[in-house]
């Protein structure tokens, strides 16, 4: 980087030396003091670009009633940052790499053939822009605008081209020709290049992305303000490549399926692998509310840093944190809505209909039809006026619009050496079917401690309470399948039976929903202490330890009731006689450590960032279930009340991993860009032969807009980008231990008596081993007069030595198919994304939109 030389025609002392400050910082980064210092005075700083390093330097300066030259002259002592002050101007530029400063003269005779060039720099409101550096390429001449955004220069010959560049802004080159007055107006740049991405394990420029990765911000009011349930159903339709479906509907469970570039695997795992602050839990077990950005990795080059659990993608979720210096804030967040089915599955709710389609399909079958043509006519012409001949429509019996309420309130702010977000949430969604309720509690506390410039901590402790009432939506539709519109829900307070005569009484999904009883109740924990050491500037090593703990506390009780016909008024279902209470336990645990280091230089325009890291897992489930039947009274509903077991059972499961990762970031002018990843997994699902798996992938890339040949077309098309990445990632979502010989109970005839054993439940094979995913992504980025972003990719993934069960002979004694690598699976597809923004006076528009075609081949 060549720094261009500030010259002026003269330097205004006047305010400088009238101004008085006074400070007292301790650990404070050399930015934020000249923030202070602005915030003091009318003084403007202005920074080029190579003094950022620098700038975020930690230092102590205390000044009482001082001059501001007084006050620069220690503030940069100990950097190798200059200054320069001009009126009410301050330019601070790194001095290893500025070429020279130097104080323009006024023309001379001699210079008649130059001419002097004035003009008023202004943003895209027509207010003045103060501080904009004007330059004449090619020399390490010019100046900056003052506080009304004027500037002027001298000497200057008709085959100059000025140069005019501001932070945030994107730069432009006038030549100047006949010129004698140049106005310039700045046009922002981009806001979708300036994001800041998170990246496995730290955080990247988007400007400066090799990888496939989209960029969700839930701190924009488009996206915080819908008044969403679950983090996985307010995904669909944010990212190109990521498929969303709901799920069963059930409040408590109604987690939607994520599948990004389509089916990566058939038996293994086939969902994302999910990150919250640095550690894999489930998307739903997070507030919407709490999530500042999520990123979602879609390539080899993004996820490889994750190795073998990447090959369904990543989804990196960022929480919200308080910020150096923010006030405190307190925010309130609550919306009440109604619930209703938006699609319905079209079922036959007409039962002469239902019949003579029912004789349809037997005699299809070759069967003799099952209702007689007067039976069906008899019923359509009395289904007109008898209730007792009805044409039920179940959907209209069960689904019910319903009530949600959630609400959210948050605490976040900071200062110099502290900073923190809390937040509590409740949420309780009745749901549009009765008894299937689910009321959440949550808690969040993200805290950030700076000791001194060398060391830094902080923690991140959740809390989820969960109660949900015992009918399952999928289960109930089990029964709504199997069921007739030739029954009535209820009549004269009992419930009926299908009563067509012909048919099995079916089922009453109402009587289910009325009599289930029992309650599920979930309790989700966590806590993350991290820490960070900066032993020398550009290079830090970081650590942390977390923990998660899931308890589930189910009990559950069908209250016996009976089906009648009320056509011929017969029961047609007795009440179960003896009906069960069951009751169960389960607890999960999961236990991570993780270490790595960080270490950035940047030399001339080579800029370079190794981190080196390691990671280790321990996973334990156990689970205890009951089930006795024999109620002596059934308001009574504990285990102790009941006389007869009949089913006790326990079990107890666990999992192990540990990695080894590391990457390599390098680029050269931020121009040509360049990145290695490497991770090498070692899974307990695996045997000791088989058990470690290596994940590599290289991506490059092209910032194609930062060559001098575009600048000719850099109004229209601001920046370009052009990118590829290859890679292999892995999967090793199958069960804990299918690669070694497993027992369970059994029993043996001995000696003519039968007698308790053990007997193997599955052919094991100890030479399984990871799914490997082979993924090449090619992508082009670019932005379109400063409001229209672009990306495109072309992607073809190919999955190879997947983990399937395939049949065997029943020859085996029954015992269930071995583990094999042996699938093969490839999806190629093309995807993009285009954005819209721009801002109108105070009012903000964006939109945005996205599609990808997929094709898959088992």
């Amino acid at each position: 980087f060549l720094f261009l030389g500030i010259f002026f025609a003269h330097a205004g002392t006047g305010y400088s030396q009238g101004t008085k400050l006074t400070l007292n910082l301790r650990s404070t980064t050399v930015r934020e003091v000249c923030e202070q210092i602005e915030k003091q005075s009318n003084f403007i700083f202005v920074f080029s670009d190579d003094a950022e390093n620098a700038l975020n330097k930690k230092i102590n300066i205390s000044a009482n009633s001082e001059e501001i030259k007084d006050v620069l002259d220690a503030l940069l002592s100990s950097t190798q940052l200059s200054y320069k002050i001009l009126d009410k101007q301050i330019v601070v530029y790194n001095n290893e790499k500025k070429q020279e400063i130097i104080v323009e003269p006024s023309p001379t005779p001699q210079q008649e053939q130059t001419k002097t060039i004035a003009g008023k720099v202004m943003d895209a409101k027509g207010q003045p822009l103060p501080g904009v550096t004007v330059t004449i390429k090619g020399t390490t001449r010019g100046t900056v605008t003052d506080v009304d955004g004027n500037y002027s220069l001298n000497n200057i010959a008709n085959n100059n081209t000025l140069i005019f560049s501001f932070v945030g802004m994107d730069k432009q080159e006038i030549n100047i020709g006949n010129k004698t007055s140049v106005d310039v107006t700045m046009k922002e740049s981009a806001v979708a290049l300036q994001e800041v991405v998170a990246v496995g394990y730290g955080t990247q420029k988007k400007i400066n992305l090799t990888g496939a990765v989209s960029q969700i911000n839930y701190e924009n009011p488009s996206i915080s303000s819908r008044p969403v349930t679950n983090v996985s159903s307010s995904l669909a339709g944010l990212s190109p490549g990521m498929i969303i479906r709901q799920g069963d509907g059930t409040p408590s469970s109604d987690a939607a399926s994520i599948r990004i570039r389509g089916i990566g695997s058939l038996n293994a795992s086939q969902n994302p692998l999910v990150i919250i602050d640095g550690q894999p839990m489930s998307i739903d077990d997070i507030n919407p509310s709490d999530i500042a950005s999520i990123s979602v990795l879609k390539d080899a080059a993004s996820a490889a840093i994750y190795g073998g659990r990447a090959s369904n993608g990543v989804i990196l979720i960022t929480t919200k944190s308080g910020k150096q210096g923010e006030k405190i804030r307190i925010n309130y967040t609550g919306n009440i809505g109604f619930l209703s089915p938006t699609k319905l599955t079209d079922f036959i709710s007409n039962t002469a209909d239902h019949m003579t389609l029912i004789n349809q399909i037997q005699q299809n079958s070759g069967l003799t039809a099952m209702y007689s043509q007067n039976r069906i006519d008899e019923w359509r012409e009395k289904s007109k006026t008898d209730v007792l001949f009805p044409n039920t429509n179940w959907w209209d019996v069960l689904l019910k619009n319903n009530s949600i309420q959630n609400h959210n309130i948050s605490a976040r702010g900071g200062s110099d050496r502290i900073n923190f977000y809390t937040s509590i949430g409740y949420m309780n969604n009745n749901g549009i079917i009765d008894n299937t309720s689910y009321e959440r509690y949550t808690f969040r506390s993200n805290l950030n401690f700076k000791v001194n410039d060398y060391l830094s901590f902080g923690t991140n402790v959740t809390a989820l309470l969960g109660k949900a009432d015992p009918v399952s939506v999928n289960q109930l539709f089990i029964h709504f399948d199997a069921n007739s519109p030739g029954g009535l829900p209820k009549y004269q307070g009992k419930y009926g039976a299908t009563m067509t005569g012909q048919e099995s009484p079916g089922n009453n999904p109402i009587a289910i929903i009325e009599n289930y009883k029992g309650e599920q109740n979930t309790q989700k924990y966590t806590g993350k202490f991290f820490a960070t050491i900066t032993p020398l500037q550009g290079w830090d090593i970081n650590g942390s330890y977390f923990v998660s703990m899931n308890n589930y506390n189910d009990w559950t009780f069908l209250h016996p009731y009976e089906l009648w016909d009320f056509q011929t008024s017969s029961l047609s279902t007795p009440a179960d006689p003896n009906p069960p209470l069951s009751n169960s336990y389960s607890k999960q645990q999961n236990y991570i450590i993780d270490l790595y280091s960080n270490y950035s230089k940047t030399i001339r325009n080579h800029h370079l960032n190794l981190m080196i890291g390691y990671n280790q897992e321990y996973y334990k489930s156990q689970n205890f279930n009951a089930t006795k039947t024999g109620l002596l009274d059934y308001e009574v509903l504990v285990l102790s009340a009941a006389t007869t077991p009949t089913v006790t059972n326990g079990s107890a499961t666990d999992y192990a991993s540990r990695s080894y990762f590391g990457r390599v970031n390098y680029n050269y002018l931020d121009k040509y860009l360049f990145e290695v990843n490497i991770r090498r997994d070692g899974s307990s699902r695996f045997g000791p032969d088989k058990r470690w798996g290596t994940f590599p992938s290289f991506s490059g890339g092209w910032r194609i807009s930062e060559e001098p040949f575009w600048n000719e077309i850099k109004d229209i098309v601001n920046y370009s980008k052009i990118r590829a990445s290859w890679g292999q990632l892995g999967n090793n979502g199958i069960g804990n231990y299918e690669w070694q010989d497993v027992f369970q109970s059994a029993n043996y005839s001995l000696n003519g008596s039968i007698v308790s054993g053990l007997a193997p439940s599955a052919i094991a094979n100890n030479i399984i081993t990871w799914e490997t995913t082979d993924v090449l992504d090619i992508g082009v980025d670019f932005n379109l007069f400063n409001r229209f972003t672009f990306s495109f990719d072309y992607y073809n993934k190919y999955s190879h030595g997947i983990l399937v069960k395939l049949p065997i002979p029943f020859v085996n004694g029954g015992l269930s198919a071995p583990r094999v690598n042996s699938g093969k699976v490839r999806n190629t597809g093309f995807e993009g994304d285009i954005k819209y923004d721009t801002r109108i006076g105070d009012f903000a528009i964006s939109m945005g939109v996205n599609g990808n075609i997929n094709k898959n081949i088992l």
